[in-house]
């Protein structure tokens, strides 16, 4: 079940991507796996927390790419 604010990041994709039929797994999909946005790079383009984005991915079963310090 969408929370509220998934509800409404999935409103405004839909209007962004012209795309009458869009779940939140289609939008991280899209940038994280399609695009190859970092999760703190999501984060700040959704206005949510890097943590949400990394639970949302794992509750939507898109795998997460190893992280990297330099």
């Amino acid at each position: 079940m969408d929370t509220a604010i998934e509800k409404l990041i999935i409103e405004l994709y839909k209007i962004k991507w012209n795309k009458e039929e869009l779940t939140m797994r289609d939008i991280l999909y899209e940038l994280y796996i399609n695009q190859e946005k970092s999760i703190r790079t999501i984060a700040d383009e959704l206005k949510l927390g890097k943590n949400t984005v990394h639970n949302l991915l794992r509750k939507y079963y898109i795998p997460t790419r190893p992280s990297f310090k330099v």
